[in-house]
């Protein structure tokens, strides 16, 4: 047990992460009457570590939509475990005091996981591969972790799943939050026709599991109460009448099975839909909202998909915080408000994907801030030697070089790594750090070793390296096809925007507008060069003054026939009102062309 304890401070020492077996040995844990287990089932103290990939990054708001005053409502690009680490750490300037502990009310309708345990009848599997069982309920259950922390104390939790994983779910809530804070497991119930050659009954509910943070809630019972239920399917007459009887002159509080209808293919609760695919309607959030939160309250949605929880939030006179990984996502919810006849005031934020002149135009106190939540550097000011070290990082002494004095001089070559080393020798141990700009390093390797210390260059934009994440950097990808729109993606790491070097021309005929795209392709080598990396192209063909996505298109659905081009799209020229078409390109890994093309 001694060799162990000492041989896990060595690895601490070093920086590495403690191997599970060592956990496991050293931080035992009392395991609750009963749990879930499975592969690749994490601590929780491991995931809430600051240490523990994935790790939080710094927001930067990319637009800001009206002026804020006390609030700002938030919408965020990016992976929600990053997001959701970054609100629990509570450092982040833009969000600093503000969250954490104070949301109301979470509502979230997370990827209806697998594919490895359906198949259908002839054998083969009836979803395309996401993840498998496991993976997904450890892939929710980590952010649930993260977004227990987020609640306020009498906040409360509403988490909407279908039949093939809520039995498991329902598992991981009762650890997570505890069982005895289950307060409803809802059945909403809806309509629709039925699929012929049914071999089992028609599957027509999804079920939503309520859990409350603590033994105190907020439940307005009064604001939801129903005057009349109606009853499709099965109901007779008598049951509707022996109901009726129970009603009060005020209505009766709904039961835990809600019959809200069911959007058409073109409607949602009377509305236009926003064509996202998992559009949820309306009338479910708002009677989530009324329920368990007031005017005034922060409701969150880390799965915004096509933004109802916010919209329907504003609309009852609360806060709101939106994430979502999906570009087509944030486009549809920016559409939502910014069609509306007026909003309240909302950024659009980036978390883990920036903009890289947006960092470089930062005065240099901002920049080190930023470059210091960024690398997670514990600041930490020092002189050695004369030379002043900024921070540490895990331990190791750190310098922000100052870019703003060099402009695009190439300052870091070798021989200002000897200089360096002269002056503080071994005085700052074995291992320093040096984030620079690209443009201002001229060393080809991603460390200088000179007497046994190794100076290592973190640039930016910065290629991974393992001294930075101890697992694999992963970006985030787009998806090229709607079947692909709830793929689970998780990212490790943070990235700049590389925008994609678009081919495109316009044409016209008599009744069409041909938009035809010769290629698109990554602008660096540092991008996995595909034959094309597009993921899908939005259009506006109206003539406001920002940009408001009109029509979408996957790039797997625009495949040209026309020898040399890749993609096609025909316009209705009724379409357009004016001799313009704006397009955003978006490529896989989320980086964004935008282009303007005039019609002649």
């Amino acid at each position: 047990m001694n060799n162990m304890i000492e041989q896990a401070i060595r690895i601490l020492q070093e920086g590495k992460q403690l191997p599970e077996e060592y956990q496991d040995i050293l931080f035992p844990v009392n395991h609750a009457e009963y749990e879930l287990v499975y592969k690749g089932k994490k601590k929780k103290q491991t995931i809430l570590s600051s240490a523990n990939e994935p790790q939080s990054v710094p927001f930067q708001i990319q637009k800001q939509f009206g002026d804020p005053t006390d609030w700002n409502n938030l919408l965020i690009f990016g992976d929600n475990y990053q997001i959701l680490k970054t609100f629990y750490e509570n450092k982040d300037a833009l969000i600093k005091d503000k969250v954490k502990g104070m949301v109301k009310l979470i509502y979230i309708d997370p990827p209806f996981a697998t594919s490895d345990e359906f198949a259908n009848k002839s054998g083969a599997k009836a979803y395309s591969d996401k993840v498998k069982g496991a993976e997904f309920i450890e892939f929710l259950r980590q952010r649930l972790i993260l977004a227990k922390e987020i609640l306020a104390e009498d906040g409360s939790i509403f988490v909407h799943l279908d039949w093939k994983m809520s039995h498991y779910i329902k598992i991981v809530m009762d650890e997570v939050f505890g069982k005895n804070n289950l307060r409803n497991e809802i059945i909403w119930t809806y309509t629709g026709p039925g699929s012929p050659g049914m071999r089992q009954f028609n599957r027509k509910h999804d079920t939503i599991l309520w859990y409350s943070k603590s033994s105190t809630w907020t439940f307005n019972a009064e604001k939801i109460r129903i005057k009349s239920e109606v009853h499709t399917g099965g109901f007779n007459n008598e049951m509707k009448k022996e109901e009726s009887e129970s009603y009060s002159e005020k209505g009766k509080i709904p039961e835990d099975w809600w019959y809200l209808g069911v959007a058409s293919r073109t409607k949602v609760d009377g509305c236009n839909r926003t064509g996202y695919p998992t559009e949820k309607p309306r009338k479910l959030l708002e009677r989530i909202i009324e329920v368990a939160s007031n005017e005034g309250d922060i409701v969150m949605d880390f799965f915004a998909g096509s933004g109802t929880t916010g919209y329907v939030a504003e609309l009852m006179n609360r806060k709101w915080i939106m994430c979502d990984i999906g570009k087509l996502s944030m486009y549809t919810i920016q559409k939502r408000f910014l069609t509306k006849k007026s909003h309240k005031p909302f950024a659009l934020v980036n978390a883990a994907i920036y903009d890289l002149s947006e960092v470089f135009g930062l005065d240099k106190a901002k920049y080190d801030l930023f470059v210091k939540e960024l690398f997670h550097i514990e600041s930490e000011k020092k002189s050695i030697a004369g030379v002043v070290f900024d921070g540490k990082r895990r331990g190791d002494w750190v310098r922000i070089f100052d870019f703003h004095y060099f402009k695009n001089n190439p300052a870091i070559d070798e021989k200002y790594i000897e200089d360096l080393h002269k002056l503080v020798g071994k005085k700052v141990g074995s291992k320093v750090y040096i984030v620079a700009p690209e443009m201002n390093i001229n060393i080809l390797d991603d460390y200088v070793e000179l007497d046994g210390v190794r100076y290592y260059l973190l640039r930016i934009p910065y290629q991974a390296i393992k001294e930075l994440h101890k697992t694999e950097f992963r970006k985030p990808k787009q998806p090229k096809s709607e079947e692909n729109i709830n793929k689970i993606e998780t990212s490790v790491g943070f990235y700049f925007n590389e925008e994609p070097e678009v081919a495109s021309s316009i044409s016209a005929s008599e009744n069409n507008i041909i938009i035809d795209i010769i290629s698109v392709k990554p602008q660096y080598a540092s991008l996995e060069a595909n034959d094309s990396i597009l993921a899908m192209v939005l259009l506006d063909t109206s003539d406001g003054k920002e940009f408001v996505m009109q029509k979408y298109y996957f790039a797997d659905n625009i495949i040209s026939k026309k020898k040399g081009f890749q993609y096609q799209i025909l316009l209705d020229r009724n379409e357009l009102k004016t001799n313009r078409v704006r397009i955003v390109y978006i490529d896989i890994f989320g980086n964004e062309f935008t282009e303007t093309l005039e019609v002649e």
